[in-house]
C-alpha cells in the first residue's frame, strides 16, 4: 500500500479564484496541480460568477460549465454561518469581503487551512 499525504487546505477568494480561473499563469498552475485542496464559501463561488459575467459577458451557461471544472470545493453558508460574528470582529472592519472566508477558516476543526497566496507557495 502506497500511503498518500493529505494534501495541504487552502482557502482562496474571488479575486485569487477570478485569476486562476481566467488567466493561464500561475495561480492556475497551482489550482490545477493537484497538490492543494482548495475550499471556498457560497458567496465567493457567486461573486465569481457576477465577477465573470459582468467583466466577459459570457452566457450563464458558459459561467456555469468553467464553475463546474474547477477545483474547488464551495462550502455552504450552513458550515460557517455560526462563526460569521466572530470573523467579523476579527477582520470586518478591515475587509469586510472577506469575512465569510474567515469564518470557514474558523470552522474547520483542527485545521491548518492556509489562505491561497500564489507569492507564498
Amino acid at each position: 500500500n502506497i500511503l498518500m499525504e493529505k494534501p495541504e487546505v487552502l482557502l482562496i477568494d474571488t479575486t485569487n479564484l477570478y485569476s486562476a480561473i481566467i488567466y493561464r499563469g500561475v495561480e492556475h498552475k497551482i489550482l490545477k496541480s493537484g497538490k492543494f485542496l482548495f475550499l471556498t464559501t457560497d458567496i465567493n463561488m457567486g461573486e465569481i460568477v457576477k465577477v465573470i459575467k459582468r467583466n466577459l459577458n459570457w452566457s450563464d451557461e458558459k459561467i456555469r460549465e468553467l464553475i463546474t471544472n474547477v477545483p474547488v470545493t464551495t462550502i455552504p453558508n450552513s458550515v460557517y454561518s455560526s462563526k460569521l460574528a466572530e470573523a467579523n470582529d476579527l477582520i470586518g472592519k478591515r475587509d469586510p469581503k472577506d469575512v465569510p472566508l474567515v469564518a470557514l477558516a474558523l470552522s474547520i476543526e483542527n485545521s491548518k487551512a492556509a489562505f491561497y497566496d500564489p507569492n507564498h507557495i
